[in-house]
C-alpha cells in the first residue's frame, strides 16, 4: 500500500477509541509510517495526531502508553540512524535525516498538552545516539525543543494531576545522560525537583508511598504446623509484580542518580530540605507497613524453617527485590543531601527559610 494512502488509513483509525493492546498496534504501524513519508507535512500531521489522538489516550493504560509512544519514535529514529534496519521499516522513499526531525519538532502542536510533547523529542534523542553523528544545527534544535517542552511542562503541571508529571519524569529519567551539563542547568530545576520525589516514592507508577507493603499480610498464611507461605496465585504478588514493571520502578537507580543531581544544583535549601522529609516520610510509612506484616517476625536466619519453599524459592525474593529497591533509594537521596550540607553555607543556617 503506498505510503500516503497508508497514512490516510491509519489517521482514520486513530480517531477511534480501542483497548490499550489494538492502540500498540497502531503505534507500531506508525513507527514504520514516520519514515516513509516524503512529504514534512505529513509527517508532522502523524506527529501531532499520535499525541492527540482518541485512539492513544482516550483509553490510556497511564505512563505504560507514554512508553509505547515514546517508543514508536525511538523505534523509527533508530531505524533511521542504522539504515540496515530500515530496509523492513520503510515502504517509500525518505526525508533527510534533518528535514524528518524538524517535521517531528514541528508536530508538537497545540493540539496536545506540553508534556506530551517530551514523548517525541526523548525518542528522537534516544534513537539517534548510535547513529551518524547529527550537525550542531539539527542536534541543537532537539536539544532546544526537549529543554523547553521540560519546562513549558514543569509549568503546566498540577501536584494533583499524576500523569504529566509521570511524564516528566520519564522522559527526564530517559534522556538524563544525554543532555549535556549545560542543557541541564536551562532546566528549571526548582520546579524539577518536587516532581521527581513525588513520582518516584509517592505516585501510583512509582513506590506508592509504601502501601503496597500493608496488604500484602492479608495473603501470608499459614502452609503447615510452623511455616507460612505467600502464593504466586495472590492478588498481593500479582499487584507486586505489576509495580516492579513499571517503567519508573525498573529504572529507580537512575532515577535516584537523577535526584541526586537535581538535589545538588537546586538553588533554594528549602527544596532540599523539603525533599529530606518526604523521603522520611516515605522511609516510616514503609517501616510501619512492614512491621505490621507477619514476615517481619521471621529473622532472615530462620527463613527456611518458618516459610513454605515455593515461597521461598518465588515470592519471597520478589519482595526483597522491591525493598532492596526502596532502600538503595532512599539512601541514594540523603547520602547527596548530606555530602552537600557539608559543603553548603546556606544549608547550615538554623533560620533557612522555607
Amino acid at each position: 500500500m503506498p505510503a500516503d494512502q497508508l497514512l490516510a488509513t491509519l489517521l482514520r483509525a486513530l480517531q477511534h477509541s480501542y483497548a490499550p493492546e489494538e492502540s500498540s498496534k497502531l503505534l507500531t504501524t506508525a513507527a514504520s509510517l514516520l519514515l516513509s513519508l516524503s512529504n514534512p507535512l505529513n509527517v508532522t500531521l502523524l506527529t501531532s495526531q499520535l499525541l492527540s489522538a482518541p485512539a492513544i489516550w482516550e483509553r490510556h493504560d497511564g505512563l505504560k502508553t507514554c512508553l509505547q509512544v515514546l517508543r514508536c519514535f525511538h523505534t523509527a529514529s533508530s531505524a533511521l540512524a542504522q539504515p540496515g534496519q530500515l530496509e523492513g521499516l520503510v515502504i517509500g522513499r525518505r526525508l533527510s535525516t534533518e528535514d524528518w526531525i524538524k517535521a517531528i519538532i514541528r508536530g508538537a502542536d497545540k493540539k496536545s498538552p506540553r508534556w506530551k510533547h517530551l514523548l517525541p523529542f526523548a525518542g528522537l534523542l534516544l534513537g539517534l545516539q548510535n547513529g551518524p553523528t547529527l550537525g550542531s544545527t539539527v542536534r541543537g534544535d532537539l536539544l532546544d525543543a526537549l529543554v523547553k517542552a521540560i519546562n513549558l511542562a514543569l509549568e503546566e503541571a498540577q501536584e494533583d494531576d499524576e500523569l504529566p508529571q509521570q511524564c516528566i519524569t520519564l522522559a527526564v529519567n530517559y534522556t538524563f545522560d544525554l543532555l549535556p551539563e549545560s542543557r541541564f542547568k536551562e532546566i528549571n530545576r526548582e520546579a524539577l525537583l518536587p516532581v521527581l520525589v513525588r513520582s518516584a516514592f509517592f505516585s501510583v507508577e512509582g513506590l506508592r508511598s509504601g502501601y503496597f507493603l500493608g496488604p500484602i499480610d492479608a495473603d501470608v498464611v499459614q502452609a503447615g504446623r510452623n511455616q507460612f507461605t505467600w502464593a504466586r496465585e495472590s492478588t498481593t504478588y500479582f499487584r507486586l509484580e505489576q509495580m516492579l514493571s513499571r517503567p519508573l520502578v525498573t529504572s529507580m537507580g537512575p532515577l535516584s542518580r537523577l535526584i541526586g543531581f537535581s538535589l545538588e544544583h537546586v538553588k533554594n535549601p528549602a527544596l532540599v530540605y523539603k525533599s529530606v522529609e518526604d523521603v522520611v516520610l516515605f522511609a516510616r510509612t514503609l517501616a510501619t507497613q512492614w512491621r505490621q506484616n507477619k514476615l517481619s517476625e521471621i529473622d532472615a536466619s530462620e527463613e527456611r524453617i518458618f516459610i513454605e519453599s515455593d515461597a521461598l524459592a518465588t515470592t519471597i525474593p520478589r519482595l526483597w527485590d522491591v525493598l532492596k529497591t526502596c532502600m538503595f533509594s532512599c539512601i541514594s537521596v540523603l547520602r547527596v543531601v548530606i555530602a552537600r550540607a557539608v559543603v553548603d553555607s546556606a544549608m547550615a543556617r538554623d533560620d533557612c527559610e522555607s
